[in-house]
């Protein structure tokens, strides 16, 4: 294959996925990985390593243009590491530099959250948009701005920790991070499987939160109470979010997002109940296009 591509790396909490993605944003050939809570760091790489390798002999390709990886934590000043991560086992590992030389290509390290908004903004619902502001809802709960295609890190390679903005007084419950009371505590990928299992029992907890979207689009009333709820804790950091970014489109992505309107809806009423008329009452609030290949293509994108 003679075309130039790039392999994307989107590395989450529980699963990793990577693929061979073309200068237009077309995903040409795809793997998912998983890992075990004790695979150590060297052991994933390897993973890595095999996977992509899979990959270039399957679409016959000899030498990749680059290599992007969608980092689920903060970036670490040599650009090659990254640490506070979902997957403890990578923290602190030159990854970068360990891929770099295992492929002999250039190799790109960003925050996931900042990679999935410029798929959309290249790619997706967020094309051409002046000041893009996307909420990934995964393990944790990301955020990313751009301003005209560009990310605004204001620390830690990242937008800081702004899934962590405090959102409720009275709140027993700790995120994975150590937070009380905050976004990510009450409705984070994490904190809304804990509401599907107890909706539904009969689900695993690695299919609860698709189960719940699927009662909700259902017509569930106990589901779509729960989707809702979380949409009004998001709505409500939304809307501080607006009122600092101003941003012109709020879309939201991650597996949550597929409950569509019914999320959308409760995030843009609570966003306008709180936020400052002059910041919210524009916006543009939608779904994410892309899906869960977003972080793929945003993390290859990087190296075009």
């Amino acid at each position: 294959m003679t075309e130039k591509l790039v392999i994307g790396l989107d590395i989450g909490g529980g699963s990793t996925k990577l693929g061979l993605v073309s200068p237009g944003g077309t995903i040409v050939a795809r793997r998912r990985l998983t890992y075990a809570k004790a695979a150590t760091g060297d052991k994933i790489l390897s993973d890595y390593a095999s996977a992509i390798d899979d990959l270039m002999r399957g679409q016959k390709v000899e030498r990749l243009a680059g290599i992007g990886i969608g980092y689920p934590g903060h970036i670490l000043p040599d650009h090659i590491s990254g640490d506070d991560s979902n997957v403890l086992a990578l923290d602190g590992m030159p990854i970068a530099e360990i891929l770099k030389r295992r492929f002999q290509c250039p190799v790109g390290l960003m925050n996931d959250a900042d990679a999935g908004a410029i798929a959309e903004y290249r790619f997706g619902a967020g094309r051409g948009v002046d000041r893009l502001l996307m909420v990934t809802v995964g393990t944790g709960i990301g955020l990313a701005f751009l301003a005209d295609g560009v990310p605004t890190n204001t620390a830690n390679g990242c937008l800081g920790d702004a899934g962590h903005v405090i959102v409720v007084r009275d709140n027993p419950v700790r995120c994975r991070k150590g937070c009380l009371g905050c976004l990510e505590s009450v409705a984070s990928g994490q904190a809304i499987e804990r509401h599907a299992r107890r909706l539904r029992s009969d689900h695993k907890a690695t299919s609860a939160t698709a189960a719940l979207v699927r009662d909700a689009l259902g017509g569930n009333a106990s589901a779509l109470g729960i989707i809702a709820e979380a949409g009004n804790w998001i709505g409500m950091a939304a809307a501080s979010w607006c009122n600092i970014f101003a941003p012109t489109t709020l879309l939201i992505g991650g597996g949550i997002s597929a409950a569509g309107a019914v999320l959308v809806d409760a995030i843009l009423l609570e966003t306008k109940r709180r936020g400052m008329p002059s910041n919210v009452e524009n916006v543009r609030f939608g779904i994410a296009e892309l899906g869960n290949d977003a972080g793929i293509i945003g993390a290859a994108a990087q190296m075009f």
